[in-house]
């Protein structure tokens, strides 16, 4: 259908993939795998990895608040350092 898909979660593999047209922006790369990841934890959770579903959208919460808390903390401030978002 000719849309373009931001990322994807494989349930099979537990694997995410991230469009490298995310990539160049931090917002859209942070949006990205935070979807992918809250499929991961709804899976993980409930056995399902549905979009637009209560399950999704607090996983997604829950990722969020972690990753959060885990730059505060400068978890990943040595792997970031090179990195050039535009």
């Amino acid at each position: 259908d000719r849309t373009r898909t931001a990322g994807m979660y494989g349930i099979t593999t537990q694997l995410i993939f991230i469009n490298l047209d995310q990539l160049y922006r931090a917002r859209e790369m942070m949006d990205a795998l935070v979807h992918e990841l809250g499929h991961h934890v709804q899976w993980v959770s409930t056995g399902t990895a549905e979009d637009l579903v209560k399950s999704h959208a607090e996983a997604m919460t829950r990722v969020a608040a972690r990753l959060i808390e885990r730059i505060a903390k400068g978890a990943f401030k040595e792997l970031l350092k090179e990195v050039s978002w535009w």
